[in-house]
């Protein structure tokens, strides 16, 4: 793109230069445009470093997903107390969160598609009815589909768990497993 405007900017130069008969009001203009060129050329830059910035924060699926664990067990519990209303809004979200997740990383994000797709469908459809025998056959299947999506990835050591007491936390609640590290020893003993 600099390169572009530079390009511009010296065929413009180059052609006052081999044109000295130009007319008064021309000049006038080829200066307005020149002027007009440099501050497109500062907004580009501006904008360049923008991104530059936004790119360096761009969040992860790693990152993302406590939250979409969190509102999955927002929506479980709420689900359990009849709190149909609470249990629609979090499956929404997470819904939207899938979007999120999609646009981060496309294909990540349609694995986790293919696979919550159908699950979502029950939720909502027992919480529309306000099922729970459903709604809790819906979770059960969920758990299936979501510990099958972290075999999918590569992540078969996570795996979520609808009992509390067995996971390593609400925000992130994964159930203890034997597992073993993943790559290489990660840190140096002294």
């Amino acid at each position: 793109m600099k390169t572009k405007l530079w390009v511009v900017l010296f065929s413009i130069a180059a052609w006052v230069t081999f044109n000295p008969v130009m007319a008064d009001t021309d000049s006038k203009k080829l200066q307005a445009l020149t002027k007009e060129v440099r501050v497109l050329k500062a907004q580009v830059d501006a904008l360049q470093k923008s991104v530059a910035v936004l790119e360096a924060m761009k969040p992860t699926v790693t990152g993302l997903m406590p939250s979409f664990s969190e509102r999955f067990h927002v929506m479980h519990y709420a689900g359990e107390a009849g709190d149909w209303a609470v249990a629609a809004h979090e499956l929404l979200a997470m819904r939207e969160m899938v979007e999120v997740i999609s646009a981060v990383d496309p294909e990540k994000g349609a694995l986790m598609q293919g696979f919550m797709t159908g699950s979502f469908n029950k939720i909502n459809a027992a919480i529309e009815h306000g099922n729970g025998k459903s709604f809790n056959q819906a979770l059960d299947d969920t758990v299936k589909n979501c510990n099958a999506c972290h075999d999918a990835v590569g992540s078969k050591y996570i795996q979520v768990t609808l009992d509390a007491k067995n996971s390593l936390s609400m925000r992130h609640s994964h159930k203890f497993i034997d597992s073993e590290m993943m790559g290489k020893h990660m840190h140096k003993h002294n």
